[in-house]
């Protein structure tokens, strides 16, 4: 028998005025840039320009942040099931084995004051500075 890695999200690390998305296998760059969704404590979207990836397999994103964040404000970094690794499959958000679901959404909280630090808690291992 085999096990089939699906589509999720290791680690998520913020660098000076970017947040850097780190994946378990290469992503559709074309398909998943358009599901990250950066948000302040009551809801509203903050600005980021569009996503650049820093490889070229598809395993780590960049998204610039369009303004400063405020150091006591909290942040939710959001990436949508939607998204899909080169070979099609959805984003498996929660890392149940089940991609696609309606709780796969990716979500990671952090507050402006946080400086280069891994946010979230999946898979640090393998993380690398960008």
């Amino acid at each position: 028998f085999s096990t089939v890695s699906r589509p999720s999200v290791r680690a998520v690390y913020r660098r000076d005025n970017a947040l850097y998305v780190y994946f378990s296998q290469p992503m559709d760059r074309v398909v998943t840039a358009p599901f990250f969704k950066l948000s302040d404590q009551q809801g509203e979207q903050i600005a980021t320009k569009p996503a650049i990836w820093t490889d070229d397999q598809g395993l780590r994103a960049k998204l610039e942040l369009a303004q400063s964040l405020k150091v006591t404000d909290l942040y939710t970094l959001e990436l949508a099931r939607q998204a899909e690794a080169a070979d099609g499959q959805r984003l498996d958000g929660n890392a149940n084995g089940d991609p696609g679901e309606i709780d796969d959404d990716f979500q990671v909280q952090f507050t402006g004051s946080q400086g280069p630090v891994l946010l979230s808690r999946r898979e640090a291992l393998l993380i690398k500075s960008p």
